[in-house]
């Protein structure tokens, strides 16, 4: 008799994600996953929901906490901005 052995990979849980935005002063992200860059006028990010730019004046890090996945900033926000975090091969995008 042959004992076989099932092994099946489990897909990634996805993680929650959220935005909650006060007055425009006050920004708080679920989900994150990376934070790629901060400037006082640009933040980049990696979420669960996909890549996220964050434009606006005087933007801080008030609190960061990667092991909760959460980022919350202080400044004034003029745009939200997500793009997918699927990456298109080079020579796909040269030959649309």
């Amino acid at each position: 008799m042959e004992d076989k052995l099932n092994i099946q990979s489990n897909p990634k849980p996805s993680m929650e994600h959220s935005l909650n935005l006060v007055d425009r002063k006050h920004l708080t992200i679920t989900g994150v996953e990376k934070v790629v860059s901060v400037k006082p006028d640009l933040v980049q990010l990696k979420s669960s929901a996909g890549d996220i730019v964050i434009s606006g004046q005087n933007i801080e890090v008030t609190k960061l906490d990667l092991e909760q996945h959460t980022l919350s900033l202080n400044g004034k926000f003029d745009n939200i901005k997500y793009s997918e975090n699927n990456k298109t091969p080079l020579l796909k995008k040269i030959f649309k």
